[in-house]
């Protein structure tokens, strides 16, 4: 045996009036999204000679040669370093040949290696810091 089902009048108008609130926000927040347009920062414009040889192709100073120089000097010193520090760590599992080259020639020569690119990148910091 079912019951009737009394619906009272004021919860219905109740309903449809949260109905028709929540639609309307809905289109506000339409109208909202559609005045927003995206606008376009610029960035600060730099009238720098080396970026403009960076970016144009133009041929590069004498200083800036010597400044590719010295940093890819460095970055073969740093190579240099990395590898020589993987051989003399790996040297003791690699046969008594190698593991006799390693602290014959390798292990003596680490140290000023370092401090041969520790002095290199110190005086180019000078330099850029100079200029």
């Amino acid at each position: 045996m079912s019951l009737p089902c009394r619906v009272n009048s004021h919860e219905l108008a109740g309903k449809e009036a949260a109905e028709t609130l929540e639609d309307d926000e809905l289109q506000i927040e339409k109208q909202i999204r559609g005045r927003r347009t995206p606008r376009k920062k610029e960035g600060p414009t730099v009238l720098a000679p080396q970026v403009q040889q960076a970016y144009s192709g133009a041929p590069q100073t004498p200083a800036g040669q010597a400044e590719t120089l010295a940093v890819r000097g460095l970055g073969v010193f740093f190579l240099l370093i990395v590898s020589e520090g993987l051989f003399l760590a790996l040297s003791g599992f690699l046969p008594e040949s190698l593991d006799g080259f390693a602290e014959a020639t390798v292990y003596p020569s680490f140290s000023p290696t370092v401090g041969i690119f520790l002095l290199c990148s110190a005086l180019y910091g000078l330099w850029k810091s100079r200029q």
